[in-house]
């Protein structure tokens, strides 16, 4: 029963997490090449899509551990997990990078770069089927 609340959740947390990289998205490269302002929203949407991936990581290290780590096939780990932890990184790169740089511009371009790395990451090892 646990397991399918848990999986209920991170199957729902998934669009939250979409629909946060795609605001980010939006927002690092209208930055960048509109050349515009950095703004507390920029930062505020960063956040909120670590955030989402951080809560995504919780619930799936969760799952895993509610299954038993035996009865998860390998595969899986090379595919889902493994690129997830890196999506999450990107993630977590992208805000901190942003945060050394003093132009406006700057700090729109490291954002893209690393939002659109975590983004991919999180696209391709999403399991669509499921």
């Amino acid at each position: 029963m646990a397991i399918s609340i848990f999986l209920s959740i991170h199957n729902f947390v998934r669009w939250i997490v979409l629909l946060l990289a795609l605001l980010v998205l939006w927002r690092a490269y209208r930055g960048w090449l509109g050349k515009k302002p950095w703004e507390k929203t920029d930062r505020m949407a960063g956040m909120m899509f670590t955030s989402s991936i951080d809560i995504q990581l919780l619930l799936g290290i969760i799952l895993i551990f509610l299954r038993g780590l035996s009865g998860i096939p390998g595969r899986f780990y090379m595919e889902h997990v493994g690129p997830m932890v890196l999506a999450v990184v990107f993630g977590h790169l992208s805000s901190a990078l942003s945060k050394r740089v003093t132009l406006d511009v700057d700090k729109h371009r490291r954002a893209a770069i690393w939002f659109t790395l975590s983004a991919l990451v999180i696209l391709v090892a999403i399991p669509w089927a499921r």
